[in-house]
């Protein structure tokens, strides 16, 4: 319940937390939730104005929007990672390569920062742990953190996986490590 997830974010905020949400997005024709997240979608034909596609990404991607309208309007920053592990080809924003996620990070940045003035998020990309790939790197203008995760066996030093994506963002943003199991 997305409106619970709001609720959860001011009482958050107001006893002193930083409000940290990652949108694990199903695919737009296939309904909500992580295996839906697992899903294909034709993110060339959403990335189309007037396709089908494209209506569903945009409706969905709005009501999204506008719950982060009401923490903007709230006073509430937000740490906003949307699609994360984008390097892997795991979730739908992953599946179609570098270019056409690069293309979703920026029409979801230009929705919400240029034409909904959602100016409490803080952009952070979010690559999988052994799949840091320059190529998905949509540019400075639209991240202001950016970082890595790792799960499963590799529980040892990640001074490699924090040097690789300081290979791609230099010093020009803060480095973190947003999941680990």
């Amino acid at each position: 319940d997305n409106a619970a997830v709001n609720r959860r974010a001011l009482e958050w905020h107001r006893a002193g937390g930083i409000v940290s949400i990652c949108w694990h997005w199903g695919a737009p024709d296939k309904g909500t939730g992580y295996e839906n997240s697992k899903q294909d979608f034709d993110l060339p034909r959403a990335l189309t104005p007037g396709t089908r596609q494209n209506r569903l990404l945009m409706r969905q991607m709005g009501q999204t929007g506008d719950l982060l309208a009401q923490l903007r309007d709230q006073g509430v920053p937000v740490l906003w990672r949307p699609f994360h592990e984008f390097g892997g080809d795991w979730f739908w924003w992953g599946k179609h390569g570098p270019d056409a996620f690069k293309a979703l990070w920026r029409l979801m940045y230009a929705e919400y920062v240029q034409r909904r003035g959602l100016d409490n998020l803080i952009w952070v990309l979010g690559w999988a742990g052994q799949n840091v790939d320059p190529a998905y790197w949509p540019g400075r203008e639209t991240v202001d953190v950016a970082g890595a995760d790792i799960y499963v066996e590799d529980h040892g030093n990640l001074a490699p996986m924090f040097a690789r994506v300081k290979a791609i963002v230099g010093d020009s943003v803060p480095i973190c490590l947003h999941e680990n199991g």
